[in-house]
């Protein structure tokens, strides 16, 4: 019997038949990219929203030196008889290297590596705390633990800037003292700055290193700075092949810790 001549309760139980699936395992594969593509989009989200609030906590720490600026210009205009000149000239001027201070903050944070280039070179991590001490005129005293020939390598710029940034930091809330110490740990290089402030709580240990972090303790930016050193030393620290952490101080503030790769003869 020819197709034409087929009665029709035959096609109805052709087309009943369950179809075989093809062997590549289709649906599983869909469902597999459906899920990196939710992933994805997840991620995106969250860049979106942490760019976007970076974006309005910079306007927010650079509107608050332009206003008092045009507050303290506004004023000596208004009454120019009762302006002090030499007073107002101070206070514009430390208003505007605030201002400096965050612009420049946020383009090395934009680009860390940005400046001429530098070649990474094989330094002894207690020559580089002794050059940096030498520069710096610190209200509070710093105590040293330098162990002899811990080398480590890196951009000797880039790792003083880390320094510099954590000694800034220490200085502003420390009490009474601040330590520093640098020793090596198998095949580790570690610098670590303690305070004995007010410390930084477990939950926030991370979240310290987000630009203009403002935290729920007194460690907050109510002592000065910019907000943004210790996610510039981080970023830093990562550039070198390093890592950057903070945990309890043993004088019962804030410990942070620099990780390098120790460098052997």
């Amino acid at each position: 019997m020819t197709a034409r001549n087929q009665p029709a309760s035959s096609f109805v139980a052709e087309s009943a038949r369950p179809r075989a699936r093809p062997p590549c395992g289709c649906d599983h594969d869909q469902d597999a990219l459906n899920r990196r593509l939710e992933a994805m989009t997840e991620r995106l989200e969250r860049t979106f929203r942490r760019e976007r609030q970076f974006a309005c906590d910079a306007s927010h720490e650079l509107c608050t030196p332009l206003a008092a600026l045009r507050l303290e210009l506004e004023e000596a205009r208004l009454h120019p008889d009762d302006t002090d000149l030499a007073s107002l000239l101070d206070r514009t001027l430390s208003n505007v290297g605030r201002l400096q201070a965050i612009v420049g903050d946020l383009l090395l944070l934009a680009r860390p590596d940005a400046g001429p280039p530098a070649e990474p070179e094989v330094m002894d991590l207690a020559e580089l705390v002794r050059d940096e001490l030498s520069r710096r005129e610190d209200r509070h005293e710093v105590e040293l633990r330098l162990d002899p020939e811990v080398m480590a390598r890196g951009v000797r710029t880039q790792l003083g800037r880390v320094l510099g940034n954590l000694l800034d930091n220490a200085q502003r809330y420390a009490k009474g003292s601040v330590r520093i110490r640098v020793r090596r740990r198998r095949d580790i290089a570690e610098l670590t700055v303690c305070d004995d402030g007010e410390g930084v709580d477990r939950a926030e240990r991370d979240r310290i290193f987000q630009p203009f972090t403002r935290l729920a303790t007194c460690r907050s930016r109510s002592h000065g700075g910019t907000g943004l050193g210790l996610a510039i030393a981080r970023d830093l620290a990562e550039a070198n092949h390093g890592t950057l952490r903070v945990g309890p101080s043993p004088t019962r503030g804030a410990c942070f810790v620099l990780q390098l790769p120790a460098v052997t003869d």
